[in-house]
């Protein structure tokens, strides 16, 4: 069996850190965390929260044990003061795969008893693109 694979996604932690810090400043956001849209339940990880950063965000961070991915979607999602959750796109590499391209890529797609319901929340999320 060959599975194409969509390019290798990194995460942008610059970008990470821009929107964050811009979303601080405007005093709305409550918690950030970052993770593979695709896997978020094993790979999310809380990364600004009580007004600070709780990792410290560079080009050797690991998120949930990894800082990139050839398959998932590297996004960062934000819940503000008043409970609104917004989830961006946060990687560098080629843009144009988007997450329904990486499944019609996968020949096989399976999730376990505690993954299966988040990721099933997670597919309802709209994936924004950070625009300034």
């Amino acid at each position: 069996m060959i599975i194409k694979y969509s390019v290798m996604k990194k995460y942008d932690f610059r970008l990470a850190k821009k929107i964050i810090d811009k979303m601080a400043d405007l005093a709305v956001l409550e918690e950030a965390s970052l993770g593979m849209h695709e896997d978020w339940f094993w790979t999310a990880e809380t990364v600004w929260q009580d007004d600070e950063y709780t990792v410290n965000l560079n080009e050797n961070t690991m998120i949930g044990g990894i800082n990139k991915s050839h398959w998932a979607t590297p996004v960062l999602e934000l819940i503000t003061v008043e409970g609104k959750t917004m989830t961006f796109n946060c990687f560098k590499g080629d843009g144009k795969t988007s997450v329904e391209d990486v499944f019609k890529q996968m020949n096989i797609w399976s999730s376990g008893p505690l993954s299966g319901p988040v990721q099933d929340e997670r597919y309802k999320q709209d994936l924004l693109d950070y625009e300034e």
